[in-house]
């Protein structure tokens, strides 16, 4: 009993743990930085955007990235702090009084959520002009690392912080703190995963925790994280980045995804995978539709956080249209064990599992330069040879029919579609009915189908093991005898012979079974 209960234990915290309530499903929103917007006024306008919009699809993040402190972005000058130590907001971003909390309000005000960028470490001007540490007795220089090993190869202006050290976690709650009083929802934190720098980021979480206000810990960027910091990372963060800065190119995103592929397995409610902001809308400007909507079919299969990086009011509506398939989101949302199931030679399949249902979701790639149809048998879904699965594509919202052992799908250059996998037939392998049986049977190329009524209006349906529909015909029953089915014509020319899934309808009554056709010459 004492083994079950550890077990039981030991499964509940693998899949929640370090959560602290937040980040449930794969956090959704926007992110200035690829668009270069962080001023004030375009950062509202997102959110209006965003608030009469999208936010019924899920999206509430609104996040202004980095320079949105007084100093310039390297290599200018030095960096202006608080009587703490800590980063000014600039007025072109927070306005005269410095202070985010009106535009947090704001957004608030829209129901919607904000987040902002911050680095790690400490300014140089803190250590320079040694700054008091708000609520103890130390000072920056007390804290401050300025080892090479400290410093960021990309901001040249900061300093990193000495850990363990009760003075450093001081300065980094009040970091949070600042950012608690501003209305903070969403924290990312730069340059704290490249290198990989664990103390800083426990740091942070304590912090959060101390401070008490909710806040998303994001951590970026991606460069030299591997899953071999997979456990910690879980543990801190509930999102982060594992690539570098992705631009709005097509063989940016090919990196992509192998990091998500690699990183699948680790990522889940409460600590997921980030493939980096989407690069779409105004700023995917170097890829595109079969490309951009690649992008999204990707992120979502995947369950990669859901950050669009273009700015909004550029819109048009097909990038609405990425952002507004409720079907689509939904494989981000609300699926998991998300895993990718083959990748070979440009074609890619992802798989995963809509919870507390039989249904799965597949996502199709070609990475190729020219239309191509690509497959995936039932094994490699790991789904019963012989049971039939009905495909919805779900960017076209269509159902498109039946397949038994493999299904394929015709794959533009650079393209992807994305399926929703659902039973079909339960009684396909027996051939069991509702109501009166019918009787189907085939004799060589013949279908015959029997115990009809008398006038009794027919539809036939036939498909391919993969899917494909070969021959639908309605027709009238003859009543008194059989009704034949001449199976030697069909849609794409002669039957050859093989195996096929036949579909007969008549009222309430349904048969559906596997028949060998035999081509007769």
């Amino acid at each position: 009993m004492k083994r079950v209960t550890f077990l039981l234990l030991l499964l509940t915290f693998s899949s929640s743990f370090a959560i602290d309530g937040l980040a449930l499903k794969p956090p959704m929103g926007w992110n200035g930085y690829d668009c270069g917007i962080g001023d004030s006024a375009r950062v509202l306008a997102q959110a209006n955007y965003m608030a009469s919009k999208l936010k019924k699809y899920g999206w509430e993040y609104i996040c202004i990235d980095d320079a949105w402190f007084e100093g310039t972005i390297p290599p200018g000058g030095p960096i202006i702090v608080d009587q703490y130590g800590r980063l000014v907001a600039r007025t072109i971003s927070a306005g005269s009084s410095r202070d985010f909390k009106p535009i947090s309000d704001y957004i608030h005000s829209k129901g919607l959520k904000f987040g902002l960028w911050w680095f790690r470490g400490i300014p140089k001007t803190a250590y320079e002009t040694n700054t008091p540490v708000k609520g103890t007795s130390y000072h920056a220089k007390d804290i401050t690392d300025i080892s090479t090993n400290a410093l960021s190869p990309w901001l040249p202006q900061n300093y990193g912080l000495i850990f363990p050290h009760e003075g450093s976690q001081a300065y980094t709650e009040s970091v949070v703190e600042l950012a608690a009083q501003w209305g903070v929802d969403f924290l990312k934190i730069d340059d704290i995963t490249y290198p990989y720098r664990p103390a800083d980021i426990e740091a942070y979480r304590k912090a959060i925790r101390k401070i008490g206000r909710p806040m998303i810990l994001s951590l970026s960027p991606g460069n030299t994280i591997t899953t071999q910091q997979a456990s910690h990372v879980s543990q801190y963060a509930d999102m982060w980045r594992t690539t570098g800065d992705v631009n709005g190119n097509w063989d940016a995103i090919l990196g992509v995804f192998g990091a998500l592929k690699q990183w699948a397995p680790f990522s889940g409610p409460g600590h997921w995978a980030d493939g980096d902001m989407l690069p779409l809308g105004s700023s995917g400007g170097g890829m595109n539709r079969e490309e951009q909507k690649s992008v999204m079919t990707l992120f979502c299969i995947a369950r990669s956080p859901l950050i669009w990086g273009g700015d909004l009011t550029k819109n048009t509506s097909f990038h609405d249209s990425l952002m507004s398939n409720e079907e689509v989101i939904g494989v981000n949302q609300n699926s998991d064990s998300s895993r990718c199931i083959f990748d070979r030679n440009g074609q890619i399949g992802w798989f995963s599992n809509e919870p507390g249902t039989p249904n799965h979701y597949l996502a199709l790639f070609n990475q190729n330069s020219s239309v191509q149809n690509v497959g995936v048998t039932f094994a490699e879904m790991k789904l019963p040879a012989g049971e039939s699965r009905k495909f919805r594509d779900l960017w076209a919202k269509q159902d498109i029919g039946l397949a038994v052992t493999q299904f394929s799908a015709s794959i533009p250059a650079h393209g992807a579609k994305v399926f929703k996998v659902m039973p079909g037939a339960t009684d396909i392998q027996h051939g069991r009915s509702t109501g009166y049986p019918i009787s189907l049977s085939v004799r060589g190329n013949r279908l015959e189908v029997g115990n009809l009524a008398a006038g009794s209006p027919v539809s036939i349906s036939v498909y391919t093991v993969r899917g494909e529909m070969v021959r639908a015909i309605s027709v009238k029953s003859p009543g008194h005898a059989a009704l034949i089915v001449d199976m030697s014509e069909n849609r794409g020319g002669r039957m050859t012979s093989g195996r096929y899934l036949v579909r007969v309808r008549t009222g309430a009554r349904e048969m559906r079974r596997i028949l060998a056709v035999t081509e007769q010459r």
